[in-house]
């Protein structure tokens, strides 16, 4: 088995002077719960010379419960990732370009502090008088992601992104395909912009899903209030009234909206 095959292997391994970094990319993709219950085990086995770094878009790690609560473990989550405005401030000096801490702040608000957005505006140069930095990363987004999508995942994404999460049910509704669960599986595998937080939801990273929002706005061709009117139906269905009445709101759809508010 694989878990077998590895502790084979980590038992051929001598502890020298030297230390090494193991970097498992893509931890999300193994769905064996065998390998995942084995993990922790797996990782004691190695060497102390040995650090592992686990990268994975779950936000759910379960399976290192027990080596955390140890203290032989630790997460490293988006709130240590994201760029503070020093850091912001630190990393545009690095770039040759010097900003005030209120520039710093207004770049984090609209970057969210990941470091994609405040790379683009970094190298950009739009904190000029009467540009916007958030029209440098719409641009970086549409030409680096967007027109590499071909036609059909554009408009699967312009359809799901009225939701801030979806469920595999909801993006088939939306689009009206039934085979949503597959190519949601797909851009998560693929690409950085999804991400699927526990076992039933998907949902966009906040910079993707503010742009795509953006071109739907802008889109004359399909039925955003249909889509809305889909959303806020699925939500009552659910119980979840307040998301409903939302949804029911955007679409102008009165008769759902009385409905969902007798019902609350």
């Amino acid at each position: 088995s694989p878990v077998e095959h590895t502790i084979s292997f980590l038992s051929g391994l001598e502890p020298d002077a030297a230390s090494y970094a193991l970097v498992l990319d893509d931890m999300h993709l193994i769905k064996s719960k065998e390998i995942r219950k084995s993990l922790s085990y797996v990782l004691k086995r190695l060497p102390l010379s040995f650090v592992t770094l686990l990268l994975t878009r779950d936000e759910h790690t379960d399976y290192m419960e027990f080596p955390i609560s140890e203290g032989k473990a630790a997460q490293i989550t988006s709130g240590e990732l994201i760029f503070s405005g020093l850091e912001i401030q630190s990393y545009f000096k690095a770039c040759g370009r010097f900003i005030t801490p209120e520039e710093a702040r207004a770049v984090k608000a609209v970057t969210g502090g990941w470091a994609i957005g405040v790379h683009v505006v970094a190298e950009s140069g739009q904190l000029e008088p009467g540009t916007k930095s958030d029209e440098a990363l719409a641009r970086y987004i549409k030409h680096q992601i967007w027109d590499k999508c071909d036609g059909e995942l554009q408009a699967f994404m312009l359809k799901t992104c009225p939701a801030d999460e979806m469920t595999v049910e909801l993006a088939n509704r939306l689009t009206g395909r039934g085979d949503s669960e597959a190519l949601l599986d797909g851009l998560c595998a693929a690409n950085s912009f999804v991400c699927r937080p526990d076992g039933e939801h998907y949902r966009y990273y906040h910079i993707f899903l503010e742009f795509l929002r953006s071109m739907l706005e802008a889109d004359t061709v399909l039925d955003k209030a249909g889509l809305y009117k889909t959303a806020a139906a699925y939500y009552r269905e659910r119980g979840e009234y307040y998301s409903s009445i939302r949804f029911a709101v955007k679409a102008r759809d009165f008769e759902t909206l009385t409905s969902g508010m007798l019902e609350m």
